[in-house]
């Protein structure tokens, strides 16, 4: 591998630094390659062996990797191993006209109860004459809960590693038992961080399926922690008592949320998110609005509403209700095809499949103009009471990995959706977008009214 852009004393250092993994990537816009090919490469723990001749290093791999010859790509060593500015339970707070040119980490990180916040003309981009691939290693504003009233505008996210925001309240899933007394709990694999329970708080406990079990209790005094080898380890477990008598009819695999927590208020403006390796805006909450934003050349969904419990690794967000997603623009995105290669998309995972409880409500999405959307402008699941009107879809030069559905408005275990005044643009006679595609065995009231298609020549 040939290092063109260092000499030969920083090629060495190159050798001498851990290598998580590689990214094709364009040597000219420093930006993802277009091309069809795997959107990353991860390696094992190890570093591979290496030798190092010059600005040439040669480099054996543990396992075969299917790099091509001629091709550019990037090498990331780091991930989260700093962030610029931490926040924890603050309140009525400016960040006004700061920029970050690099990071190994994150821009902002925020924990606990925050509120009355503000982001204003912040910016994550390359110094000037800079060929660093990355700004930011991570996301660049990263919320890992707070109370919401939040605003974020005319701000500007460039080469960042992962999501340019990434706002959320946490839940847990990972094995409900009776306690020693009929009010107390044990939570398995639940540490510390998860929840950050404090005495008073109301937990609220969710079925399997994220459905409401109608359950919520007080905690009474602290929680005690059984961590080994602390209480922030994976296979914590979490000793709660409650003020009341717990209910006998809670599951094992019940769903956990506290409520002292919550995303909600949150406005996000006036923002450029550009040529960037992660999603545009991963979110969960309530009452928000996304408006007048620039998504372009973003690697991964440009906003993406979800619910996601992966295993014991995280448990983000549990619904979204009342948004409004409104004036914005979309080019180019989601050129690495995530979740069918949606531009917006709401949804998420769950340990026991996909539920049909409506987990986001209330959704308006109106007046976005979509260019090239590789895979469905908009998909919605677990949805209900949608209003998509007055979007613009123009399909002029497909992207590498378009899929049948591009340009679509995709619907699948959603109700009562309506979609009407929306124009479909196409100038590639062979690309012919479906307009609106729904599930009939899992999606009932979608209602399709007055849109138009059109080709320009």
């Amino acid at each position: 591998m040939e290092f063109a852009d260092l000499d030969n004393e920083q090629t060495l250092k190159v050798s001498q630094s851990q290598w998580l993994g590689l990214y094709p990537i364009d040597p000219v816009t420093l930006y993802r390659s277009m091309r069809i090919e795997p959107g990353k490469f991860h390696l094992a723990s190890k570093t591979p062996a290496m030798t190092v001749d010059g600005n040439q290093i040669t480099v054996t791999f543990k396992r075969q990797q299917a790099l091509v010859v001629g091709r550019s790509y990037l090498v990331r060593h780091l991930y989260y191993n700093m962030t610029a500015f931490k926040t924890g339970s603050c309140s009525h707070l400016t960040f006004d006209g700061i920029t970050i040119y690099s990071m190994p980490g994150m821009g902002w990180l925020n924990t606990g109860t925050t509120h009355h916040w503000r982001f204003n003309n912040c910016n994550i981009i390359r110094r000037p004459g800079s060929r660093h691939p990355l700004t930011t290693a991570a996301d660049g504003i990263h919320a890992g809960e707070s109370k919401g009233d939040l605003i974020i505008e005319n701000c500007t996210f460039t080469a960042l590693g992962d999501d340019a925001i990434n706002l959320h309240d946490n839940s847990w899933q990972g094995g409900l038992k009776a306690g020693d007394t009929d009010q107390q709990l044990k939570l398995l694999n639940c540490p510390k961080h998860r929840l950050r329970i404090e005495p008073g708080d109301t937990l609220k406990f969710f079925n399997a399926d994220f459905s409401p079990a109608g359950v919520e209790l007080t905690v009474k005094g602290e929680p005690v922690y059984e961590g080994k080898p602390n209480a922030y380890a994976r296979n914590t477990t979490t000793i709660l008592n409650f003020t009341s008598t717990v209910p006998k009819n809670l599951s094992y695999l019940s769903i956990v949320i506290n409520t002292r927590f919550g995303t909600n208020n949150v406005k996000i403006a006036n923002n450029k998110i550009v040529r960037t390796f992660g999603r545009g805006i991963l979110f969960a909450g309530n009452d928000t609005t996304i408006e007048n934003n620039i998504f372009d050349d973003v690697v991964g969904n440009s906003i993406q509403i979800q619910a996601d419990i992966v295993d014991l690794h995280w448990a983000e967000g549990y619904g979204t209700s009342n948004m409004v997603i409104r004036n914005n623009l979309f080019r180019n995105t989601n050129i690495a095809g995530r979740w069918e290669g949606a531009v917006i998309y709401t949804g998420g995972r769950l340990p026991w499949g996909p539920t049909d409880y409506p987990l986001f409500k209330n959704f308006l999405v109106e007046g976005n103009h979509f260019v090239n959307a590789a895979g469905p402008a908009m998909t919605f699941m677990f949805s209900q009471n949608v209003i998509v009107r007055n979007n613009t879809v123009e399909l002029i030069k497909p992207l590498a990995n378009s899929t049948p559905y591009m340009g679509t408005v995709y619907n699948v275990l959603s109700s009562d959706v309506q979609v009407s005044g929306n124009k479909w643009l196409y100038r590639t006679p062979a690309v012919i977008p479906s307009g609106v595609v729904h599930d009939p065995h899992t999606t009932h009231g979608i209602k399709v009214s007055a849109n138009k298609l059109e080709h320009i020549k």
